[in-house]
C-alpha cells in the first residue's frame, strides 16, 4: 500500500516566525535548548521520535527551527555510541 501526501505536503507552509511561535509553545524545552546551545551541531537519536504523521511532522519542524537557528541536526540510530550532544524529551 502506499500514500499520496502530494497534496497535504504542498498545502503546508509555515514561515520562519511561525516556527519560532510553534516552538514556544508547543516544545518550549526543546527550543531553549537550541537557543542555549553553543553546539554548531545537536544529535538525535531516533527513538526520540515515533512514525505517526505528527511525531515525524514534529521533528521536521525542530530540525527547521534548529537550521533557522544556524544549529545542524543529525538523527542517529539508537545502538550507536557518539561523544556529541544529544537532546532528548
Amino acid at each position: 500500500m502506499t500514500a499520496d501526501f502530494t497534496n497535504l505536503l504542498e498545502s503546508i507552509v509555515y514561515t520562519d516566525t511561525q516556527i519560532r511561535i510553534f516552538m514556544g509553545q508547543e516544545l518550549p524545552k526543546w527550543k531553549e535548548e537550541i537557543d542555549a546551545s553553543n553546539e554548531k551541531t545537536l544529535v538525535f537519536r531516533q527513538s526520540e521520535f515515533g512514525n505517526s504523521v505528527k511525531d515525524l511532522l514534529l521533528l521536521a519542524l525542530v530540525i527547521k527551527y534548529a537550521q533557522i537557528s544556524g544549529v545542524a541536526v543529525t538523527v542517529i540510530p539508537d545502538e550507536a555510541e557518539t561523544g556529541a550532544i544529544l537532546m532528548t524529551r
